[in-house]
């Protein structure tokens, strides 16, 4: 285990930054607290950072929290609020305590279903990953689409949509750029009724060219739910799998290399994989998942297990 997180709440996005790591917090259903905290840990030791934990306002009906996390090249922190906002600290004070601002919205979120050619209920952005050029992607986990905000920030706009992405309330759950820096992929929950998740799909399709032609399967296993996806320098994709409570590792030819760990293992650690989510590489070898432990949580805590692989190289766009 890396770090517990806090109760209310549970382990929702991951940073890493230079020797601190990041953490959101999510909170499913709890709607009396006011405040998503963003905890800063030591990146070797797990130790909590005094001084540089911050707190993202919440907004009605706010009861989700924080999820996805990304970084700039001016070391600001982008926080994807699910209730339609993606929320950018503002430059460290000399204390190291960081204001909040809003970078971008969902458009018509809090005003019913957004214009989609099918049924679905407000938007819920989960995740967030830059290209080079500075635009964001945010998958949406309750509408079958992709958000692109521009950079600088701002009202994000569709930017693919397709029935293949519709969950039943388990939709696109992550994203991730691919190493060459001309893909995304994404991951997705499907189901085959409301809210209950029966098989996991990733795909990858060219940031220049996003339309359903050009969309490519690289993975489909039932009972998985890959909620969280990060791709390693050594060109594996690492993803969580939420209904099994397992890490997938891809090889880079899109083969399954291994799962870890199996359900006696799990059953005998402290904290186990409980609903894993969100992950990242954190430079020394090491794989940090958050269990987002749906239903206990006591669970709630960043998890992690050697791989003896680093990260990718992430796009950090400088943006105004």
């Amino acid at each position: 285990m890396f770090t517990r997180v806090p109760i209310p709440g549970s382990g929702g996005g991951i940073v890493v930054d230079g020797d601190t790591v990041w953490v959101g917090t999510l909170g499913f259903g709890d709607a009396d607290v006011d405040r998503w905290p963003v905890w800063a840990h030591d990146r070797r030791t797990g130790a909590g950072k005094t001084g540089h934990t911050f707190t993202v306002q919440r907004t009605a009906p706010a009861v989700m929290g924080l999820r996805g996390m990304a970084r700039d090249a001016q070391g600001r922190l982008y926080a994807v609020d699910m209730n339609g906002r993606v929320l950018r600290t503002t430059s460290a004070s000399a204390d190291g305590r960081r204001g909040v601002e809003e970078y971008a919205t969902i458009p018509g979120h809090g005003k019913g279903a957004i214009q989609v050619p099918w049924p679905a209920g407000p938007s819920m952005p989960v995740d967030i990953t830059f290209d080079a050029a500075g635009n964001a992607y945010l998958p949406d986990i309750t509408l079958p689409a992709i958000w692109q905000v521009p950079p600088g920030g701002g009202e994000a706009a569709l930017w693919f949509v397709d029935p293949k992405l519709q969950g039943a309330g388990f939709g696109t759950a992550a994203t991730t750029l691919a190493p060459n820096g001309r893909d995304l992929y994404f991951s997705l929950c499907l189901s085959s009724s409301p809210h209950h998740p029966t098989e996991g799909v990733i795909y990858r399709i060219p940031i220049d060219r996003p339309t359903a032609s050009h969309m490519t399967e690289v993975f489909r296993s039932p009972d998985s739910c890959p909620a969280g996806i990060a791709f390693g320098s050594s060109g594996k994709l690492y993803a969580s799998l939420l209904l099994a409570n397992q890490v997938l590792v891809l090889n880079p030819d899109g083969s399954e290399q291994r799962r870890f760990p199996s359900k006696e293992a799990n059953a005998r650690q402290e904290i186990p994989y409980d609903s894993p989510g969100l992950l990242a590489l954190d430079g020394d070898g090491w794989l940090l998942v958050s269990n987002e432990a749906l239903t206990t949580p006591e669970h709630s805590a960043i998890l992690k297990a050697f791989v003896d692989d680093t990260p990718a190289p992430l796009a950090e766009p400088s943006l105004p």
